[in-house]
């Protein structure tokens, strides 16, 4: 780990701890020597096959050279960027302390919940392009939920250990926060500008106004302008959520420690994507608030709709 200070700010490009303005970004003397090497050497790096580049974090910082500097592009790094330099006495008092301290810490985390939202997202589209009957009426928005939903809990080996019980009952009573996210996710992964309010004569009136409420909700947090790897925290921290009725104990506080952790990994995350971020995470909680009360206040309603499905 880079000797910057520990718990000020994180590297901008791979969220180890910054050492200093370098190249006009806030980052640390590994991707600063990176940076320098890169541009000194005018080197070319073989294009990256994945089409959503891939997720830089300290501890695979150096698995992807090509989307590690365009990474450091994209956060604003230059090679004629005047401030340049390790702390001051100055930076110190300027700057306010975060809580993030080791990323590391969640960098195991982080990756395994977005390869487990990418995969899902992969499964999802294959069982669309095999049953294009899916997209047909209404039932599709909570059909899609529960798909996609699935298959994201099956590639999390925390929830798979949980309790067949209990694995049920989480995902059953967040397939309406589930559905209204991922439709969203959906739909700007895609690049749709589909921003329609639903009124469908084949839908059911409930999901309607669940789709329509979830619609107003998901555009404030969209605004945000969040990444796919906070997104895919996002999903998690609702799949986890610990006050879910859970009757087993063990299970219950294992539920509790999970969701701590995705919330911490989310916030770091948070900082270190987003200059202006201390608004975010309060906003992000109060969705989730406003989400859950869809929950409380359709969900009877939706498993009498859906009962053909096994959810």
């Amino acid at each position: 780990m880079s000797a910057g200070v520990p718990g000020l700010y994180p590297c901008r490009v791979c969220g180890d701890n910054a050492t200093g303005f370098h190249y006009g970004v806030l980052c640390c003397e590994g991707c600063k020597g990176f940076f320098f090497r890169t541009i000194r050497g005018n080197k070319q790096y073989r294009q990256c096959k994945n089409p959503s580049k891939c997720l830089i974090l300290q501890s695979n910082r150096n698995r992807c050279r090509f989307c590690r500097m365009q990474r450091c592009l994209d956060v604003g790094m230059s090679y004629e960027a005047v401030k340049m330099g390790r702390w001051t006495k100055a930076d110190h008092r300027g700057l306010k302390p975060t809580l993030v301290t080791k990323a590391l810490h969640h960098d195991d985390l982080i990756l395994t919940v977005y390869s487990a939202f990418a995969k899902a997202c992969s499964n999802h589209n294959n069982q669309l392009n095999n049953e294009p009957s899916l997209e047909i009426g209404g039932s599709f928005f909570i059909r899609n939920g529960i798909l996609f939903a699935t298959a994201f809990a099956k590639q999390l080996k925390d929830f798979t250990s949980l309790g067949r019980d209990v694995q049920h009952k989480q995902i059953k009573t967040a397939i309406i926060e589930m559905s209204v996210l991922f439709e969203e996710v959906r739909l700007k992964t895609a690049g749709s500008e589909d921003c329609t309010i639903y009124s469908r004569k084949t839908e059911n009136s409930v999901i309607t106004v669940i789709r329509n409420k979830g619609k107003k909700l998901t555009q404030k947090l969209m605004s945000l302008n969040l990444t796919q790897a906070e997104l895919s925290l996002l999903l998690a921290v609702i799949l986890f959520c610990s006050d879910r009725h859970c009757s087993d104990t063990a299970d219950c506080k294992k539920l509790e420690w999970i969701e701590e952790s995705l919330l911490s990994a989310l916030k770091y995350q948070l900082v270190f994507n987003h200059t202006k971020h201390l608004g975010f995470l309060p906003q992000i909680i109060e969705f989730i608030c406003c989400l859950r009360g869809l929950t409380i206040q359709f969900l009877d309603d939706i498993l009498r709709f859906n009962g053909t499905y096994r959810i």
